[in-house]
Formats: C-alpha cells, structure tokens, sequence
C-alpha cells in the first residue's frame, strides 16, 4: 500500500522540507522540552523519556517514516506532480481515513517513495536527538521562520491595534542571512534555505496580477514569505469557484481557505446560520477595509457603533472558542490576523445590517515551541490578561474608525499610540512586569480614551476598550477586564439593549426610570433563576409538544374529536410544579415568563392569587373571571390582531360550556364571575332579571350544593381544556389557600376522570398546574404538602418540586449590574455590600435598592453619565431586622394622605376593587379627600399597581408592613368604622355585604360586645351566609353561620328564634355539604327538638332522611318519610301484596293509557304547601323504596300520580309519573305503556326549570329500565354521561353515581371493549370511595370482577372484595348483582349445570328489572343444552319458556333481542334434530348481532355455531367458525375465553385425527 506522509507523521531525513515539515517541528519541540529531564535522568530512566516521546508522537496519529532505499523518487507517480488514485485500498485518504487536509501537499515530499521506521531504530535516533545540546538545522529555520513573520509586516509604531501583542523581534538569527529590502517589505530567507513552497509559489504561481487581487481583498501587503499563511490545495479551487459563481485566478483560493467545505461547521456555529452555498457568495476582507467602507459611507453614528459592537462581539465569541480549544497564540491576536466574511457587494446601507457572515483568526504557522512550553508555564502569552489586552487593541482600531493607527487626529496633533514598550510588557511574565512598573500602559488607556471621546463614542465604549488595555497594567486596576466572558457578557449587553447599556444617558429621570424600582414595568431577566426557569419552560415544552404531536395525528375539527364515550381511555399529558420559598425570594416572578412564553404561543392561561383575608373560593374565581374577561373583550371589541385560530377555540370553549351547563348553572357561575357573562350575553340578561329568593336555593338539595358548585368549575375547566390547547393554570401563593387543597388536587389529578361533557369534546388535552407556596408557613402536616404527596402518589401529573432560595453574590451583582446599566466590574463592591445586607432576597435587594436612591447615597452623574455611590456611607444604612425597618422607615416618609390611602386599602388584604374605593369616597365619611387621587400617586411610587378596576400591593411584604405600620386597638377601630359604612351602602348587593361583614368581623375577635351589637352581628352573618350559599362558596358561609351562633344569646331559641331556626338549619346543610355527620346530626335534633311548628321542623326531618339514605340506612329513611308522610295526611299499609300493588297499577293503567304531554300541561300548578311537602316526601320515599322496599314503589307513585290529578302539578309530579310507568314494566309488563309514559316524561322534564335535577335523579327509571327495553341498548352510552353531568350540576352526588354504574354496565352488556372497561370500572370505583357510596362501590367491583374473569387479567394491587364477601351482603341489590355477575361468567364458559344450580337457588323476584332479559337469554340456553345432554324434559320446558319471552322482547326491540332469540331458536332446533333449520338459525343469529353490534354475543353464536358443525362432523366447517369465535372474543378484550377456545380447536384435531387413525 502507497504511504502518503501526514502533517503528524515525523520524517527521517535531510533537507529544508523535510526539516520544516509540520510532524517534525513538533518532533523537535518535544523533544527541546524532555532534554533537561534526560540529562538529569538516571540511564535506566532515559530510555523511557525515549519511549514515551515516541509514544505521544503516535498518539497524535504520526508515524516515524523514511524514504524507501529501494525505490527511486518518483516511482509510485503517475504523470507529473498530480496523484491520481481511484477507489479502493490504494486510495491514502480511504485507506486512512483521513481527511485530504491530513496530507503533506510539498511536492518535494510528495515525490518521494516513504517507508515505515523499524521501533527500535526510532528509539536510536530519538535518544540520538536527546543527548545533542547544539542547536539544530530545524531549530534554525523555525527561529528564521518567526523573524520572516515579523519580517512580512515591518512593526508600526502609529498602530497599537497591529502591535499590541507582537512580541519582539527575536535576535538570534544571524543577520546575514536576510534577503535583500523588496518593495513589499522585507524578504524572507535566501533561496537556498527556501522550501519547494516559497520557490513553487515564487515562480510559477504568484504572479503581480494575483499578488494585487490579494492585495485588494485582503488589504494587507502580499510578501514573498506569505506561503506560511497560503496553502496550494488544488481541491479548493473547485469549491470557492462554485460558491462564488465565477472563476477563481490560480493561487487566490489559499487566502479564501476559512469558506472552503472544511470549514463551513465551523461559519455555521459562529453565525448561527448555514453556511453559504453557490448561489450566496461571501469575500472576507480586513477589518481596516470594513471600516473604511463603513466610514466612507453616509451613515449616521449610531448605526456605525451597533454595527461596530456586533462585529466586536462576534470576535471576542470566536476568540474565546478558540482559546479554550488552544488553537490560538498571543502571537494572532491582532489586527493583521482578522479576516470577515461578509456579503457582496460592499457597498452595504449601514454597518448595523451589515451582513456579517463570519469572522476568523487566520493564524501564523505556530511555534511548536513555545505552544509546548505554554502546556507546562501558566505565565506564557496565553494569559487571559494579555488576551484581553491584545483584544483591546483591536477593539480600539475599530471604535476609534482606524484613527488610533492614524498621525493625525481630529484635533490636529500628533496623538499616536507608541505601544512598543506595552507590547514588550504583554509578553513579560507578571514579575518581571511588576518589577519594571513602567507607566506607559496607563498612557496608553489614557490616550485611547481621548481618541474615542474625539470620535464620539460613548463612555461605555471607552470604559471597555480602556479597561482593556489596562488588563496588563502592574498592579492591575480592580476596573481591569481580564475576563473574555466578563467582555462577552458586556458586549450582550450593548448589543440586545443598546439603548440602556450602549449610548449615554444624561437625564437623572431616564436613568432612575431605566431602573424600574419605583414605578413602570420591570424588564428585570431573572438572574439566579436560569435553572428553575428552565425547568418550567421544559415542562412547557414537553406540554406543547404533546398537544401538537396528538394535533399532528387527529388534523379533524377539533371539536369533533371525541364522538366517543367517556368510558374510553383519554390521552392526555398533565405537568405539575411547585416553588416553595421564603417570602421575597421571586417564587411568583419565575411565574411571570412562563404565562408570557405561554400567551405568546397560544395557550389558554388561568392566573389564581391567593391571600390570607380573601376566601379562597374568591381567587380562583377571580383567576377564571379574568380568563373570560380577557377574550370577551377582546372578541367584543373586535381586535384586528387576534389570531383567529385561537377565537375560534375560544368559541368552542363557549359551546362546550353552553351545551353542558343549564342556564340555571350559568346564572350561578355568573354571580361570582361577571366577565362570563360577557361571554353568555344572554345569560347575563337572564341573571339580572331574577331576583335572589326567584332562584333555586342550593340548600334545598342538601349535600349537593358543594359539589354543584365544585363540579361547575371542572365543567368550565374541562371545557376550556378540551379544544386542543394547552392550559396553563397557576395557583400562586398556595398556603392562604386552607380550605382548597382538595380543589388543587381535583384539578389535577381527578378533571380526567370525569366523563365527557358532550360527544364534541375533544379528547386530547394538556396542562400544566403550576403552584407557589411560603415554605416557612406551611408545616409538613398542612393539607397543601398532604397535597403535592397525593399528587405525586396518584401518578396523574408529573410533579416537579422546586425550592427558591436566596441569590448568589454573582447573581446580585448581575441584577444591580442591569438595574444601573453599568458593567458588573464596576457595581461588584456595590453587589457586596448589598448582598450582606439583604442576605441574597430579591425583594429585599430592590427595597435596598430604593431606599438608598431616596436618600441620596445612590446618584446619577451627569458628568459622568453614570450612578456614583460611597461604598463607606451606605454601609452605615444599617437593617436590624431584614428589610421590615428600611421599609418601614421608608413608608412612615410618604406625604401623610398617601399614607392613609394605602393604610385603607390594607385592610382588605392584597387588593381592593375600585367600586369600593368609591363607595368608602362617597360624601368623604372614611376620610377628607378623595382616596382616587392618592391612589394614583402610590401606583406611581410603586407601592400600588392597577388591573383592570383593581388595586393590588406590588408585593405582599408591602401590603404586610402597611398594615403592620397600624396599631392594634386602631386596627380594629378601623375595621369597624369601614364596614360600617359599606353595610350602609350595601342595600341588597351581596358583593358589598360580604365585604363589609368581613370587616366587621375582624373587629368582633377582640372587641368586647354589647348585646345589640351581637344581635345585629348575628343577623347580618345570617345574610352574609345565605347570600355565600347562593353563590356556592359554602366554606365562606359556614365561617359566617359559625359567627353568626356565637352571637346568639344564652336563651335563643326564645328571644331569637327566627335567626337561630335560619342558622342551625343551614348549618345542618353546611354539615352535610362538608361530610360532618356528627355536627349536622347534632343541628338537626336541636332544630327539631326546639321547632315550634311542624312545618318549622319540615327542613330538619328531610335533612334527617337523606342523612340516613346516604349512611345506607333506606329503611330508617323510609320510616321517617313515612311518619311525616302520615303527619300530612298521607297514610300507607305497613304491608303490601301483589294484589294489592296490580289492583293499584289497573286504575293507573286505565288512567295514564292516553296520556300526552298537552294534558299534563293542562293541569293548575300545585300550590297547597302541604301537599308540595307530601309530593317532595313521596319522591324521597319512592327512591328509597326501589332499593329497600320494591313492592311499595306502585303504590307510592299512584299516589303521587291522584295527588297530581287533584290538587295541581309540580316537579315532584314528573317523578310519579316516570315511577308510574317504571311499576307497569315491573309488576305488568306492559313495556309500551312504560316506555309511552317515559316519552312523556322526557319532554316535560326538557322544559322545567330543574332539568337536571330531574334528569339524574330519574335515570334509572326512564333510561336504564323503560327506554333502556326499546331504544337500542348503545344509545344508553351516549345518554348516561349526559345524564351524570347532569347530577353533578345539581350536586346529586348519589344519583350521578347510580348513572356511571348504569354506564359501566351498559357498556359490559352492550360489548364495549373489556380491557378499557376494566379501566372504567377502576375510576367508578375511585369515585364511589371518594363520595362512599357503599352500594355503587360494592356493585362496581362484582361487574369489574366478570371483566376479569373474561379478560384474564390480574387484580393485584386492586383490592376488591371477593364474591363470597359480597355474597354475605342483606342489601337485595348487591345480592341480585352478585347472581348476575356469577351467571354471565358460568353461561361464557358452558358451564350449563352451574348456571342452572344457580339460577334455581336465587328465585325470580315478582318484579322484573331490565338484567332480567339477560338471565332469561342465559338459563334459556343452559337449559337446552343440558336437555340435549340429559334428554330431561324440565329442560326442555325451561329452555322453550324462555324463548317464548325472548321472542315477545323481540316484537318490542329488534336491535336489542333479535340476535339473542335467534341463537335460543337454533339451540331448539338443534334439540329437536332440524339440523338443517338449526343451520340457518345460528347464522342468522350471527348476522343479526353483527348488524345490532353485539359483538359478545356475536362471538358466542359463533362458538356455539362452531361446536354444533364439529358434534356433526362438519371439523373443517366447525374449526372456521370456532376461529372466528376466537377473534371475536379478542377483539372483545376477552383473552381468557379466546385461549379456551384455542384449546378447545387443538383438542378437537387431536380428537379427529385420533378417530381418524382408528378407522383406519
């Protein structure tokens, strides 16, 4: 294989090439670096030197090559100079792996046949090398080299930019050997020391054309010598040809090297931006050609110095890429060195859109040498002092617009830089620079700041440039730059706001104003914060690519999404954090970027705040509040730049929520957020015009209000989720939030479980909760840490837990560093100081900040144009306890009336509404002028800031010290006298009431009272209660029924009975609400123990029963009904017969046989009000009965049904209508007039008021049994969710629960899939626990364990009760659930006798339920099989009964029993030996339940379709069908019953080929 020597490899041999070959001068320099150790070494030592040279040397990639002695030069050529080599081994590159710049271009080597070097030989000439102590032939022309570069550009002493870090000339070369002058400046070495480079570039290629296109390009001389620099690569000839789109002259494209393929990674990563291609052209030029084009060109100042600053940052960013890479030197950071790519043509509009592409050092053939003796000293020319010094001086030439290299300046004298001794100090070490302490570089900083001043630059410029220069400075300035990132940090500044850290400032207002202390928004980036930030974007980010990827997938109509029923898994991703921290640390500023970065790309964002004296309830309506008001108004006005995508979501949100919640929800929701009525005009009007005791009082459905109102806020949440934008939702300051961990947590972890609001609800939703709370008020036993576990727990989120502590000093200094728009280097012992001071608290740091610009220690200069400060004067500002004095201090100096002002606004905790403020104004009662006025000024001083039409504190520790500032006994005082005048004001405005109650109650906790004071109090607590009940926030009303008690007299229930029945009887409710039984039984039994009246005691006794309904005590429900049902006159048997119940349904049967809507209507509204409490009891009492007592429900609802008829209609008479026919199907069986009656009922429920409460409570009487045996069994899926938002809208927890069951059941009978339902059934399970709805729970858990059983799935880590558990139960209910789950898994696997051992001992009730059709269709089939097996007739008469009833269902619902009376008909025939008439009926069965979508069914027809043809001998025919029954039951989800018939085939086959050998 042809050896091509590389730029590593180290060449044995003699001659100038081969001497100045790359891998031999670091060959040299390595080993000049070990001959000290040699010598001193031991000789048992030296030969390891040896060897460990060798070995670095082959690290490096080189080899130790000599020329062949066998082969004559030239002898693997193939014409000329040029090596052609095709593909394969034989190609060096290929066979290397090497990149073409790896090899040795000198043709002088090229020509030459190379061997490789046998190790020990090496090891000879290596030791060789070692012991010689005379300088070599290659040391020579490397020392001559470095003198032919100081040679090429004779030293200027009038340019400081060109020789800042030039070292000296080095005066070791004899001088004889210097070529003569020539007119490009001195020549290189004499011709006979020239390598083949210098003579092939000298005579053949560098012609004076060529030298003069360099020459313009580059505007640097071209020497004979520059061969060092350019590089004779033919293969870049081709590529700056097509990237320029013109022919390049031979030799040109050396110095167009840095744009060739090679470098191209290299451009991109610098500018950020690909690299150019044919058909964009860059031209590098020096930086002198770039300013004189810039300065030739009319522009104005400011557009050269942004121009100038971008291109200073652009070479600072390289030169520091290069430095940490070590591929620089001091000796290239010049002027001379600096190449710029820019964009063709030069003539460019302005340097700040200059298209800068690019800019590179182009470095000099480095010394091997002193690269090498950097790697051991860290005081070489690589310091960052003298970089940094270097680098002032090139900045220097470009700010000063190439004067500092001028001999005459703006002024007419002589001002040029003599930089030569600086520059012999660049290249000292540091001690021999502070011995000299030569002044000139002082000089030199002083007369660079002139020459910039002359030419108009900023004094941020000259405090850059000169801080520069002064980096080698002995002893070094503490204003010194000897950091690259310090001068990168600074020119980021200057560039992204060069307006505040660029050009001067001289106005002290500007200045203070740039400071954003005081007033103004804060443009403050969060130093410090840059991890947790990133964080929460990430979180974002992994937010938004999810919604988009589901997006990407589902490109429909997003609100047509989701046709599917909740059953179905949702796909959804849910991020949660959490920032504790101490107050002031910035936990709600990390907020502030992630709700911008958020609206800026398309989210919907809800913002909650809570605060200690504002019920909690408030600020999360407030939060959804300002979400509507935002759109509404935005969409009201009709703002041109709204995206119009997202209007339409917003519309969506507004159908979504229309179509869900009834305007009897909407009008709630209203009231405690008005801007959602902007966005349901209708609605608003609707609100307004209903008077409060109009409306339906929540705490008539006791134990629902809660959950009403808790369920409105996911409804709206939900909605606002499900239009395929991400959601963000913030809960900042969390631990004020007491009484709503639970919602927290419901938010994030339950809103996916609840079932879909509509059938256009999408499916797909995002969301990112993101809390905030006080680390030091919040214990580790308080609900909200509680909270963030069961998050964590539920695996529903991803949680993030963040801890904010104090800031750094570095990052402090950064804040002040942009609060002052100086650079950090000046603000660092500012930054101390005040870091000492304030401990590192952000808020702290700004509150330090202001009150030392108030007293005058921190001032702007204008002569200086900058702020000045004496570190020694504010450290006297001493601070005894934090911040809490300064601030104090501060605010006690405020003019008096604003002071007062906010003294006000503090009593109403964070923030007060402007109505407010106008209500306290009216005739000056609170205070002699108007409170607007100063409102205004404290916004100005920043104490205040206005949202809409609220006033907020800027910061809680604020408002914390305002109020603090207050003395106890006045605070009271002042509590008193404010809500006093709102209560005044309030008439029958509830918003103001409430206020004004909370202010008089925070007076009443340590005031002393009079007797008329109490009794006032406890009345308008008493208001204030009923007012927070009607708008749902039931925590707030139970603190005011609380009061309310303890203001009540000794002897209450005589002087004040009236406010003591209002109070406890709510507090019953609130009890109730809140799940404290105990406390709302102790309410009841006073309330009626002192009720004076029977109908006073009403409310009490129907608490009383739904309390004992809900512990599952139905029977003791049902007896007190019964008692008060007897009190008005109502009386039942204690015992009821089947006679009696069908002598009771004829009368109703013949009544109710025509009825209709029009007739209903017809019927006088019922006023008696003993009659409505009879028909409220006897509702009450009906839906216990179907539970405890079924024999009574005809009786009661024939009642209800004559009590109608007679004394008027009302909604309690829906009910007795709807459970009229619900007793006709059970005890008569007459379906058509059930389900007549159920159509009945449906369309006067539609157009009542209480829709939804009659929508849940009557599901399972209209839904599941009347319509559920007519209508197809699937629409019942599309129903029943409709059904439990219904329940959930009226807080009808009970009846919501019974509508989720009926839904998981339908779903199991219907054949929806098994492995989702079992999911489904888990989530009803949950909620059951949750609501402890024992029976639904219990129900829940049979029918998920006949998923299992089918599924084959395992329960571990489940839970559930067994069947034998449960089979213990005395509830009738849970015991009929039990048979039927047993039944349905005993009839999927054949288990015939066990079905019918089982049907026999559970005997058929006297009324029949809607599952009743099942158990028929399963003991139908049971038993004829068994009656084919054991030829007994009992079967057989079993078998033939149920079909007869399967074939009258069939007449009443095709869809539903069709296919199961086909399958009963086949296994008759069968029975009867009609083979063929048995053929068509199983295929008819599978037929129909492929039709009806029956796909359990389906697949059981064709299991037992597939065992009939195999007991005939049709095995082909049978083994079809049985596969089929195999897929189906897969697709069913039903992995246990699919392997049962897969072992069921594999039997059969052994079996027939079994019978089959035999016969042979």
């Amino acid at each position: 294989m042809v050896i091509v020597p590389r730029k590593n490899d180290v060449l044995l041999g003699k001659g100038t090439a081969i001497n100045t070959h790359c891998g031999n001068k670091h060959f040299r320099a390595t080993v000049e670096l070990q001959k000290p150790q040699f010598q001193q070494s031991k000789r048992a030592d030296k030969r390891k030197i040896a060897e460990s040279i060798i070995n670095e040397i082959q690290k490096l990639g080189g080899r130790f090559l000599m020329e062949d002695p066998n082969s004559k030069s030239g002898a693997h050529k193939g014409d000329g100079n040029n090596m052609n080599y095709g593909s394969g081994v034989n190609n060096p590159v290929r066979a290397n792996h090497a990149s073409p710049d790896d090899f040795v271009s000198d043709p002088f080597i090229l020509e030459k046949v190379w061997v490789r070097v046998e190790r020990e030989k090496v090891l000879g000439k290596v030791m060789h090398r070692l012991r010689d102590k005379k300088v070599s032939v290659g040391q020579k022309h490397q020392l001559i080299e470095q003198d032919n570069n100081l040679e090429m550009h004779p030293p200027d002493t009038k340019s400081p930019a060109r020789n800042l870090a030039l070292p000296n000339k080095v005066e070791t070369v004899d001088e004889t050997r210097k070529a003569p002058q020539s007119e490009y400046g001195k020549a290189g070495p004499q011709t006979k020391v020239e390598s083949r480079n210098q003579q092939y570039y000298k005579t053949d290629h560098v012609t004076s054309q060529t030298r003069s296109t360099l020459e313009s390009l580059t505007d640097v001389p071209f020497p004979v010598g520059i061969q060092s620099i350019l590089q004779p690569v033919s293969k870049r000839i081709s590529t700056m040809e097509s990237i320029t789109g013109a022919p390049i002259k031979v030799g040109i494209q050396t110095i167009l090297q840095p744009v060739g393929n090679h470098d191209m990674p290299m451009m991109e990563n610098l500018t950020g931006a690909p690299a150019p291609t044919a058909s964009h052209a860059i031209v590098p030029v020096s930086i002198q050609y770039w300013i004189r084009s810039a300065v030739g060109l009319s522009i104005s100042s400011d557009d050269y110095l942004k121009g100038a600053v971008n291109l200073s940052w652009l070479l600072t960013k390289h030169l520091m890429q290069l430095i940490a890479a070590s591929e620089i030197t001091l000796l290239d950071i010049s002027i001379e060195k600096v190449i710029i790519f820019v964009d063709p043509p030069l003539t460019m509009q302005s340097p700040s859109s200059l298209p800068i592409k690019a800019v590179q050092f182009q470095p000099s053939v480095r010394s091997f040498l002193s690269m090498a003796q950097h790697a051991q000293s860290a005081s070489s020319l690589h310091s960052p002092r003298a970089a940094c010094a270097a680098l002032g001086g090139i900045l220097l030439e470009i700010f000063s617009k190439g004067r500092s290299s001028s001999p005459e300046t703006s002024s007419g004298t002589n001002n040029t830089l003599d930089t030569t001794q600086y520059n012999q100090q660049a290249i000292m070490p540091p001690a021999q620079r502070r011995k000299l302490a030569v002044p000139m570089a002082g000089s030199i900083s002083a007369m660079a700041n002139s020459i910039l001043l002359e030419v108009g630059m900023p004094i941020s410029i000259c405090r850059l440039v000169c801080d520069l220069l002064d980096a080698i400075n002995e002893p070094c300035p503490g204003s010194a730059l000897t950091s690259m990132e310090e001068v990168l940090w600074g020119l980021t500044q200057m560039k992204d706001d060069p307006e505040h850290f660029l050009f001067d400032c001289l106005c002290p207002q500007k200045a203070l104003d740039d400071t954003c202390l005081f007033h103004g928004i804060d443009r403050d980036y969060l130093f410090g914060r840059e991890k947790e930030l990133a964080i929460l974007m990430n979180a974002k980010k992994n937010i938004s690519s999810h919604v988009q990827r589901v997006y990407a997938e589902d490109p429909l109509n997003i609100g047509e999404r989701s046709n599917a029923p909740f059953g179905q898994e949702i796909r959804y991703l849910c991020e949660a954090a959490f920032l504790s921290g101490y107050a002031g640390s910035g936990k709600s500023s990390l907020l502030q970027p992630l709700i911008c970065a958020c609206n800026q790309e398309g989210w919907f964002v809800v913002s909650c705040k809570f605060d200690k004296q504002i019920e909690p309830i408030k600020s999360v309506s407030k939060g959804f509040d300002d979400f509507f008001g935002t759109w509404a108004t935005d969409i009201i006005q009709g703002r041109s730049n709204l995206d119009p995508a997202m209007v339409e979501s917003f519309h969506q949100v507004r159908q979504s929520i229309s179509s869900t919640i009834a305007e009897e929800g909407l009008c709630q929701l209203c009231e405690i957020m008005p801007n959602l009525g902007r966005a349901f005009p209708g609605i608003a009007t609707a609100t307004n015009g209903h008077s409060q005791d109009q409306r339906t009082s929540s705490i008539d459905k006791v134990g629902s209000a809660v959950k009403r109102r808790t369920h409105l806020f996911h409804v709206l949440f939900k909605a606002i989720c499900s239009v395929g934008r991400p959601v963000l939702i913030t809960y900042d300051d969390i631990q004020w939030a007491s009484s709503m961990e639970s919602w927290l947590k419901e938010f994030i972890v339950n809103y996916t479980d609840l079932p879909c609001a509509t059938q256009k609800e999408a499916r797909h939703q995002g969301l990112l909760s993101v809390g905030t709370f006080r680390s030091n008020e919040v214990g580790e036993n308080q609900g909200i840490i509680e909270t963030i576990a069961s998050v964590e727990q539920s695996k529903s989120a991803r949680v993030t837990r963040l801890v904010i502590g104090e800031l750094a000093q570095d990052d402090i200094g950064k804040l002040i560093s942009r609060k002052l728009c100086l650079p950090m280097r000046y603000t660092r012992d500012l930054a101390r100081l005040i870091f000492s001071k304030t401990r590192g608290n952000p808020f702290f740091v700004k509150q330090f900040l202001k009150s030392i610009i108030e007293n005058r220690m921190l001032e702007f200069s204008v002569n200086s144009r900058r702020w000045t400060w004496t570190c020694d004067v504010i450290d006297k500002q001493m601070i005894s306890d934090g911040v809490a004095q300064l601030m104090t201090t501060r605010f006690i100096q405020l003019p008096h009336h604003l002071m007062q002002t906010v003294t006000i606004v503090s009593c109403f905790g964070s923030q007060v509404d402007n109505s407010t403020i106008d209500l306290l104004n009216i005739g000056h009662q609170l205070l002699p002028f108007n409170m607007q006025d100063a409102l205004e000024l404290a916004i100005k001083e920043g104490i205040l800031e206005k949202a809409d039409t609220i006033y907020q504190f800027t910061h809680d520790l604020i408002k914390q010290t305002v109020y603090e500032s207050i003395l106890t006994a006045d605070q009271q005082l002042l509590h008193k006298t404010i809500g006093t005048i709102l209560l005044r004001s309030a008439a029958d405005n509830p918003t103001t009431h409430l206020i004004a109650v909370d202010q008089i109650n925070i007076y009443c906790k340590g005031a002393i009272l009079s007797p008329e004071e109490r009794s006032q109090y406890a009345e308008i607590n008493a208001t204030a209660a009923k007012f927070s009940i009607a708008g749902s926030t039931f925590e707030q009303a139970r603190s005011y029924i609380s009061i309310g008690m303890k203001m009540l007299g000794s002897n209450h229930w005589e002087d004040q009975y009236t406010l003591s029945l209002k109070l406890y009887e709510m507090s019953a409710s609130i009890s109730c609400i809140k799940g404290d039984i105990g406390a709302m039984a102790s309410c009841l039994n006073e309330t009626i123990a002192n009720a004076k009246s029977f109908e006073d005691s009403l409310t009490s006794s129907s608490l009383l029963a739904k309390l004992l309904a809900s512990s599952s005590k139905c029977g003791e429900a049902m007896g007190n009904c019964l008692l008060i049902l007897s009190t008005l006159g109502e009386d039942f048997p204690q015992d009821v017969t089947l006679p009696m119940v069908l002598n009771e349904l004829s009368v109703i049967q013949t009544t109710l046989a025509n009825i209709t809507v029009e007739q209903v209507k017809l019927i006088p509204r019922m006023t008696e009000k003993s009659k409505l409490y009879a028909m409220q009891f006897l509702s009450m009492l009906c839906s216990y009965s179907i539970i405890a007592k079924p024999m009574l429900v005809p009786i009661l609802s024939c009642r209800m049904v004559r009590l109608t008829i007679e004394n008027g209609v009302c909604d309690d008479s829906i009910v007795g209508l709807a459970t009229a026919g619900y007793g006709l199907f059970s005890f008569t069986d007459d379906t058509q007039l059930g389900y007549r009656i159920a159509k009945v009922c449906d369309a006067l429920i539609e157009e009542s008021p209480n829709r939804h409460a009659l929508r849940s409570r009557l599901c399972r009487e209209l839904d599941c049994t009347l319509k559920g045996m007519v209508e197809p069994q699937h629409s019942l899926l599309y129903i029943l969710p409709d059904r439990y938002n219904s329940a959930m809208l009226t807080g009808d927890v009970a009846s919501a629960m019974i509508c989720r069951l009926a839904f998981c059941t339908q779903s199991f009978y219907a054949g929806q899939n098994l492995i989702s339902l079992s999911r489904t059934f888990l989530a009803c399970i949950k909620e059951s626990v949750k609501y402890q709805q024992i029976n639904v729970l219990h129900i829940a858990i049979l029918d998920l364990r006949a998923c299992i059983h089918l599924t084959g799935r395992s329960e571990d880590g489940v839970g559930l009760k067994s069947y034998e558990e449960l089979g213990k139960s005395t509830n009738n209910t849970i015991l009929w659930r039990h048979f039927m789950s047993q039944l349905n898994n005993h009839a999927f696997y054949r288990n015939w006798k066990e079905v019918m051992e089982l049907s026999e001992k559970y005997k058929p009730s006297k009324h029949n339920r809607r599952l009743v059709t099942v158990r028929v269709f399963y003991e139908g089939i049971a038993s004829l099989n068994l009656a084919r097996q054991t030829r007994e007739l009992k079967w057989r008469r079993v078998g033939e009964e149920a079909l007869e009833k399967m074939m009258k269902w069939e007449k009443v619902s095709t869809w539903n029993f069709e296919n199961v009376a086909k399958l009963l008909q086949a296994e008759l025939h069968y029975l009867n030996g009609d083979l063929t008439s048995a053929d068509v009926a199983y295929k008819a069965s599978i037929e129909s339940a492929h039709a009806h979508k029956h796909l359990q069914y389906e697949a059981f027809a064709y299991e037992l379709y597939g065992i009939f043809c195999v007991e005939n001998r049709m095995i082909d025919k049978g083994h079809k069908q049985l596969q089929m029954a195999l897929d189906k039951y897969k697709l069913w989800g039903a992995i246990k019953k699919a392997n049962e018939i897969q072992l069921l085939m594999d039997m059969d086959r052994s079996t027939y080929h079994t019978c089959q050998e035999s016969s042979k």
